[in-house]
């Protein structure tokens, strides 16, 4: 019978632990690397393209540990999760990250110094702004001195040259027929001998707002250029936003100042500028923040840590359900914009102290107050906000604060009768979120009173309270 050798076990079982290490090293390797591979590296030219994904690598903005933690997390999603969404009896296919699309989407064009991206946002390289080329206001004027002002006298005029590239092909035709970028793409022309001009260096982001004093419109300009920021891997304070518009001063402007580096206006422009990195932003009601029925929107719990460390107010508030903060927003006349000189405001509450009388019965020993947010600096406005445990208020700008509430927060909102909740753009950031909500509708024409205030029952109001604080208080959801 043959004899088999001996074998080593102990120099086997050295050998196995050694490989299982080894292989167990290169997992996690592929683990940390994984989402961090550009979709688009580099250009031919050498251009960056941009990059999605382990955001941690692109982002550098570590105001706090925790956002790095949070980018980590978020950028692990991938591109390539998608959903079914049926709406108005169709059936969409929706990419959970739309960053990535547009990405995927780059067009390199005149000669590398014009880059489109998806037909949502532009980058353009040595690009030259002639200011005698657009016609319009300067913009920036005081609100009363341009009372009744029409709307359209807030947009330039743009003519063709306006913005000009170094380049013999212009863009070929890019961008939505009701998007701004659209009519800045037809304007942009090639200059191949062009005179030394003034320069900006660093990355400018171009923007146009349309509804500027409102904050939930201002808040997706907000959403969009914190994307391109991630996106092109910049720091907030190394970019300039420079507002191609001539809308006067508004309540939101020194929002953008605290957000990012500085702010100019395209109409106190002197002289033909050369910027060296410019990014046509996306527009506003393109913003994914604008979609929703969309079920994911990118970065949006790292959007929050940024708006509230960029404005020094703390970020985690831990909750207490023996002394819960409860706050109302209330909605009252203020003017706002030149087109509303006596600033009446729609969707207003009659019945205001009787609401937060009966909440103080039905919740002693917790805090229960009534705001009007819009009268309050915006770091004072996030300060009550980052410490609410229960958000109520009438459907209204106001509301877009949901994305700054705490992770465990509850949001209860409230529709007069000729208001639709097919507007429900604070129940799309509950969701994505996952804040527990609750919504009422009137229905009884008696509730309706003069100059858009509307009567709200307080025992529905009571009832639905307590609802959301049976949810977010529930030992299931600390």
């Amino acid at each position: 019978m043959a004899s088999f050798p001996r074998v080593p076990y102990r120099k086997l079982f050295k050998f196995i632990v050694l490989f299982y290490v080894l292989l167990l090293g290169a997992l996690l390797f592929a683990w940390k690397s994984y989402g961090t591979v550009p979709l688009q590296d580099f250009l031919s030219d050498g251009h960056t393209v941009g990059k999605v994904g382990n955001v941690v690598t692109q982002v550098r903005v570590a105001l706090q540990s925790g956002i790095i933690k949070m980018a980590q997390a978020e950028g692990q999603r991938g591109c390539d999760l998608k959903h079914k969404v049926s709406f108005m009896n169709q059936t969409m296919i929706i990419n959970q990250d739309p960053v990535c699309g547009w990405l995927k989407a780059a067009k390199v064009e005149s000669q590398g110094q014009f880059v489109n991206y998806g037909n949502q946002f532009a980058r353009l390289h040595n690009v030259i702004i002639d200011p005698s080329l657009g016609v319009g206001r300067k913009g920036g004027e005081a609100i009363s001195s341009v009372l009744n002002q029409r709307e359209e006298e807030e947009y330039l005029n743009l003519k063709k040259g306006y913005f000009s590239l170094n380049c013999d092909t212009t863009p070929g035709v890019g961008f939505g027929g009701k998007d701004h970028l659209l009519k800045w793409n037809n304007v942009v022309s090639c200059e191949k001998d062009r005179a030394e001009t003034k320069r900006v260096k660093g990355m400018t982001l171009a923007v146009m707002r349309y509804e500027y004093v409102n904050l939930y419109h201002t808040m997706t300009d907000y959403y969009n250029a914190f994307l391109m920021m991630l996106v092109f891997d910049q720091h907030p304070d190394n970019i300039t936003v420079l507002w191609v518009d001539a809308h006067p001063q508004g309540g939101l402007d020194e929002t953008w100042n605290v957000l990012f580096g500085e702010t100019k206006r395209v109409g106190l422009l002197e002289a033909p500028t050369q910027f060296d990195d410019m990014v046509w932003s996306v527009m506003g009601y393109n913003s994914p923040l604008n979609s929703h029925y969309r079920p994911f929107v990118p970065y949006l719990e790292l959007f929050r840590e940024f708006f509230l460390s960029r404005h020094n107010v703390k970020t985690s508030k831990q909750l207490n359900c023996d002394k819960l903060n409860v706050m109302f927003i209330w909605r009252r006349d203020y003017v706002a914009h030149p087109r509303n000189p006596k600033g009446l405001v729609k969707r207003k509450i009659k019945n205001e102290d009787e609401i937060i009388a009966n909440l103080h019965n039905i919740l002693p020993g917790h805090n229960v107050t009534g705001v009007q947010l819009d009268i309050l600096p915006m770091k004072q406005q996030l300060e009550l906000i980052a410490n609410t445990d229960i958000l109520l208020g009438m459907h209204g700008a106001g509301m877009s604060h949901t994305l700054f509430l705490p992770k465990h927060a509850g949001v209860l909102e409230f529709y007069p009768i000729y208001w639709t909740q097919a507007n429900r753009h604070f129940r799309a950031m509950a969701s994505w979120r996952g804040l527990p909500y609750q919504t009422w509708q009137n229905y009884d024409g008696q509730n309706e009173k003069e100059n858009y205030f509307t009567y709200i029952p307080p025992k529905t109001v009571n009832q639905m309270l307590l609802e959301v604080k049976g949810k977010i208080c529930s030992p299931s959801s600390r």
